[in-house]
């Protein structure tokens, strides 16, 4: 984002997970080369540092990151804040139709008004009163406010 749009004190980035070992992991910034493999050389130096075999994320350069273990269907999710726009990679996968429903109402209430909702490839959304998709084989939703 910072490439794209300069600052990142512009934006503020929330990361959840329900798994705990995940918000660990992703407050160390640490990644393997592999995981990086698709980032050219040039952003790696800019944005990480090399530690033996291992990339960390230069911390000083992300400070309006943040990660927070949340369950999305207690309270704390929707008192999170407001969001322009909520990804949510793959999650709905595990779900059957109501709990996909009712986790499509969750994010609802997170977004604000003509927020955008972009989801996983795999993720299955049945018909909803809170989203509209945006184009065919699209995974955009539109909040329907």
């Amino acid at each position: 984002m910072s490439e794209q749009f300069g600052s990142l004190k512009k934006f503020t980035i929330t990361g959840i997970d329900i798994n705990s070992e995940a918000i660990k992991k992703a407050n160390q910034g640490v990644y393997s080369q592999r995981s990086l493999h698709k980032l050219s050389q040039t952003l790696k130096d800019k944005y990480f540092t090399l530690e033996g075999d291992m990339y960390s994320v230069k911390k000083h350069l992300f400070s309006s990151v943040r990660f927070s273990q949340v369950n999305i269907f207690e309270n704390s999710f929707v008192n999170m804040g407001s969001f322009d726009i909520v990804f949510s990679r793959n999650m709905l996968i595990y779900f059957d139709d109501d709990f996909r429903v009712a986790a499509m109402k969750r994010f609802s209430q997170l977004l604000k008004p003509d927020g955008r909702l972009l989801l996983g490839h795999a993720d299955i959304v049945p018909k909803n009163e809170w989203f509209t998709k945006h184009g065919f084989g699209s995974s955009c939703y539109y909040s329907k406010s």
